[in-house]
């Protein structure tokens, strides 16, 4: 309807917004949103994955790799904080303006926190980037979460942990949502899970250990110089986290939920008309209906980004 109500009140439609409608004009009824959002540890493949069986079979028929994976209901705090991400992007744009926010770029959190370039100069690209900071986002769950739950900080943390791990579920089960390759994301998550694997073997839940025990044999097995470069970050991302906020944990709660729901609304805007319309089909993905949001606003695309790879 927002779509609509955009080609009817406008003279002037870009290319995105005709072919959204068009798709979406002929799409069959789409099941109904469900309000619930994939969750996906890159650490911990097991603990949002479904158990081997007809039912996860025919899941994984009608649905693909998504299929396999449990999803949480969309708390209101996952809404307040993307919400609140937004407004502080975009709420003091008016139409004249929004063309400079989109020339100039995702600001704040995602910007600043480790945005590392590459031995020969480049930027890493977003898949990498979002696998990363999900480890780093872990490791600093795994140490402060159980302090963080007898806190104001606990909406948060909610926040933050489910935003990461709904970033993390994308790349493995819907990549061509990303601003990346969908093969290269896809053949970059099997090769991290696959180190992971290596690095980690089959890791318990840690009931042996205290939380920073395990905290700190995680970062420490993460971060050896054999391991993928992605998982040596993830671990000095949490190693970071952990030094910069030791004494104000709520502080690093709230500048990962402020990261994460920027990184959603980074990654929303597309020109990928057709998965979206297919996500529609399958009953939906939140990042769909920021992209539809995002749209309405007249966002289309990443056009302050450097060589396509979706890094600011």
């Amino acid at each position: 309807m927002a779509l609509l109500g955009q080609y009817m009140t406008s003279s002037k439609t870009g290319r995105c917004t005709d072919a959204a409608l068009d798709a979406l004009l002929r799409l069959r009824p789409a099941k109904r949103w469900s309000d619930k959002i994939g969750q996906n540890s890159v650490l911990e493949p097991r603990r949002f994955g479904r158990r081997p069986g007809l039912f996860s079979e025919k899941l994984y028929g009608a649905y693909g790799r998504s299929g396999l994976m449990r999803s949480v209901e969309l708390s209101p705090t996952v809404k307040d904080a993307v919400l609140r991400s937004l407004k502080s992007m975009y709420g003091g744009l008016d139409k004249g303006s929004m063309a400079a926010a989109q020339r100039v770029g995702l600001g704040g959190k995602v910007d600043n926190w480790a945005w590392p370039a590459s031995g020969d100069g480049s930027s890493s690209g977003t898949t990498e980037h979002i696998l990363a900071c999900h480890i780093g986002t872990r490791l600093f769950e795994i140490k402060y979460s159980h302090a963080a739950c007898r806190t104001s900080a606990a909406d948060d943390m909610i926040a933050a942990c489910h935003l990461s791990y709904y970033c993390a579920y994308l790349v493995a089960a819907t990549p061509g949502l990303l601003p990346d390759s969908p093969a290269w994301t896809d053949k970059r998550y099997k090769e991290v899970v696959v180190d992971v694997q290596a690095a980690l073997g089959k890791d318990d839940d840690g009931a042996s250990e205290s939380t920073t025990q395990r905290y700190e044999r995680l970062r420490r097995e993460l971060s050896a110089t054999t391991r993928d470069e992605v998982l040596q970050r993830g671990a000095k991302l949490g190693s970071r986290l952990v030094e910069a906020y030791a004494e104000n944990e709520a502080a690093a709660w709230r500048f990962l939920a402020d990261f994460w729901s920027e990184m959603v609304l980074f990654v929303a805007p597309s020109k990928n008309v057709k998965g979206h319309v297919e996500a529609m089909g399958r009953g939906g993905e939140f990042v769909t209906l920021v992209w539809a949001l995002l749209l309405h606003a007249g966002v289309t695309d990443r056009t302050g980004t450097r060589d396509g790879t979706g890094v600011p």
